[in-house]
């Protein structure tokens, strides 16, 4: 995405939902300033996780830290994170792809 001449661009991680007697399904995604948040926002969000299978929980998908070019406010929701990223549900990871604000 460009504005103001600069191009924003983040990390993304795509997750999805596993839901025991339902199956799964996607569950949007995080974003991250760096690969190194991406890889940190990992191993806290895994740390927190019980050592059983829970019912019902989301996992990474594939790849940590899919470099995108994002828009000027997604840009700006990630800078004032204190939580190596943020979290975009699937509705919301949709519609910013649909606008433009995340592309790959």
């Amino acid at each position: 995405m460009v504005a103001n001449n600069k191009v924003y661009v983040a990390y993304l991680i795509t997750w999805t939902e596993s839901e025991e007697g339902w199956g799964v399904r996607p569950d949007g995604a995080s974003l991250h300033l760096t690969q190194d948040d991406a890889n940190e926002y990992l191993n806290e969000y895994w740390a927190h996780m019980p050592v059983e299978v829970p019912t019902e929980y989301s996992r990474n998908d594939g790849v940590v830290g899919k470099l995108v070019a994002i828009g000027l406010n997604l840009y700006r929701r990630l800078n004032l994170s204190k939580k190596h990223g943020i979290r975009l549900w699937q509705v919301d990871l949709r519609n910013a792809r649909a606008e433009g604000n995340i592309t790959e």
